[in-house]
């Protein structure tokens, strides 16, 4: 029986099955097209047959699944954690999971790995974030181990598991659509199957939210059954208060830290914790991501008042759970792998970046202004102007604020300008999801698929008039350059570095270009230091500008045209 607002569960369940098929079809139809072209072609039974059966065989070994936790913890590495969650898993009656997982998410999931159309065995996997074992108690923590055990529950239907999972390969493969759009020799296949799934994704959102959303609500009593209603409505609401103050929070902190410290501290976690926890004291109500409309799970309001509680213990708890079920030199060395970025090499080029990156004393309101959000400080405390750069920045700064009224205004009024900062601007209200409703967001949604697709021309542009040596001087003052300059020498893989600029033209919208050639050691990972490259070069110049890096090794060569321009315009990037 359907419930009121959702589709019947034969209906969903036939969608589900559907999309599953054509997700699955994106990934074997180029297969199909290999094996079976050339057997239609010659016309052999035999040949025919054989295609088939390959085609079978491969479909079965390689068929997508879900990747794998980063960091599958050892019940040895985690002795009274693990017997925690079977205790909690036997007490709701569901079934034990075969591992635990760590990652660097504030959340938590439960994952089924390897179902679908496949004779491999089923591997339930709990994933536990390290700043929620780092911010929540034992209780809370429980609290929401016992929720995603329920969907694992044999109380739990598994439709809405399929429902999920098959809306996550869905919302995997629309995020591929920014790459598909930004990479010219992206295949027409790949630009279709992202931009199908664009279109998909509403449909079956609309069809399938309700039930999904009911699905947590079913494991919200399951494990309110176990733990207690209020022990969960507590756990829940301090994961919304912590939310909100990651989003208000989390990049300045780690800015200053990276500011202020050559080499990440070994309490960087406990540190953006209780960053996050004084940004949510301060803030009178939640602020930061998308609302809840496109979300699968329902509004902390709705979940607590369907649990029956009032009041809610807004204190923080003094001991993390992580510090309990861990010794202390194993706490240290679970959070010594928090985040990617914390690397020290990656460390200390943000450090040196961001200690040489200071106004001067000329520097006009909006160049303070966009340091200050670059080096993470509060913005100084100027009037906005009516230019799309000052508009820009004063969307971010509201952003920071939580004032998410204030930053829909400020962007979209400098789209208005029709200037390259628009895209910027476009970006904003994409990432945070700002608008007044749905039908609103979704149309911001195709504003920035356009921007998308004008950008990446822009790309191809720059890359075919930088190979024939059209080049300028790069559009960063003295002291950005020489700051980009040195942190980059920061990382002993890179040689050399040079930095240009370019000009593109796009259906009338005017783009400046910054560009980093680097040449790096043969032995160096030639996307770890692009990747690194790229995040540095996005916290200099104006908003606007697109900003590439081009990676070579040292037996590679530049086009002969544009070693040409380098040689006659600029003076040498190499080290000392």
């Amino acid at each position: 029986m359907a419930r009121p607002g959702s589709a019947s569960p034969a209906l969903l369940a036939a969608v589900a099955l559907g999309a599953a098929a054509l997700h699955q079809l994106y990934w074997l139809l180029p297969l199909a097209l290999m094996l079976g072209l050339p057997a239609l072609w010659f016309g052999h039974p035999l040949l025919a047959a054989l295609a088939g059966v390959t085609f079978l065989v491969l479909a079965w070994v390689f068929q997508p699944r879900q990747a794998a936790p980063p960091q599958v913890l050892a019940v040895h590495e985690a002795p009274r954690l693990y017997e925690r969650v079977h205790a909690i898993a036997d007490a709701l009656q569901a079934p034990r999971v075969h591992a635990i997982a760590l990652d660097d998410e504030l959340n938590a999931g439960a994952l089924e790995l390897n179902r679908g159309v496949s004779l491999r065995p089923v591997r339930r996997v709990l994933v536990l974030g390290r700043p929620l074992l780092a911010a929540l108690d034992t209780a809370a923590v429980e609290a929401v181990i016992a929720h995603e055990l329920g969907h694992f529950s044999r109380q739990h239907g598994r439709l809405g598991h399929w429902l999920y999972r098959t809306r996550q390969s869905w919302v995997a493969l629309k995020g591929q659509d920014d790459a598909a759009l930004a990479d010219p020799d992206s295949s027409a296949w790949d630009r279709a199957a992202s931009g199908f799934a664009c279109r998909f994704l509403p449909w079956f959102d609309r069809l399938s939210l309700a039930h999904m959303r009911h699905c947590e609500f079913e494991a919200d009593a399951i494990a309110a059954r176990e733990v207690g209603a209020q022990a969960l409505a507590r756990a829940l609401s301090q994961l919304e208060r912590l939310h909100s103050g990651m989003w208000l929070a989390g990049a300045r902190v780690r800015r200053q830290l990276m500011l202020h410290h050559a080499e990440p501290p070994q309490d960087l976690l406990a540190r953006e914790v209780a960053a996050w926890r004084d940004a949510a004291d301060a803030s009178p109500q939640p602020a930061g991501g998308p609302d809840d409309e496109d979300d699968t799970h329902p509004r902390l309001v709705e979940r607590l008042a369907a649990l029956g509680s009032v009041a809610v213990d807004a204190t923080w708890p003094g001991t993390s759970a992580g510090a309990t079920w861990w010794s202390a030199e194993g706490w240290v060395a679970v959070v010594g792998g928090y985040r990617d970025d914390a690397d020290p090499a990656y460390w200390r080029m943000a450090h040196r970046l961001l200690q040489r990156l200071a106004p001067a004393p000329d520097a006009t309101p909006e160049r303070r202004w966009q340091l200050a959000l670059a080096r993470g400080e509060p913005e100084p405390d100027v009037a906005a102007g009516n230019t799309p750069a000052a508009l820009l920045l004063g969307a971010r700064a509201a952003l920071r604020r939580g004032d998410r009224d204030t930053a829909l205004r400020l962007a979209l009024a400098c789209r208005e300008q029709k200037t390259a900062e628009r895209d910027e601007a476009t970006s904003l209200l994409v990432k945070h999801g700002l608008g007044t409703d749905v039908t609103e967001r979704r149309r911001h949604a195709d504003w920035w698929r356009a921007v998308q697709r004008r950008r990446a021309a822009a790309f191809e542009q720059l890359d075919a008039e930088r190979a024939q040596g059209r080049i300028g001087p790069p559009p960063l003052d003295a002291a950005e350059q020489q700051a980009l300059r040195a942190a980059l020498c920061e990382e002993p893989a890179i040689l050399e570095v040079e930095i240009l600029g370019q000009d593109a033209q796009v259906q009338s919208v005017a783009y400046q270009a910054v560009v980093v050639l680097l040449r790096i050691q043969a032995d160096a990972d030639e996307d770890a230091v692009g990747a690194a490259a790229h995040g540095l070069l996005g916290w200099v110049g104006a908003p606007a500008l697109l900003r590439a890096v081009q990676v070579r090794y040292a037996g590679e060569s530049l086009t002969p045209a544009l070693a040409q321009a380098l040689a006659a315009a600029r003076e040498p990037g190499t080290r000392g």
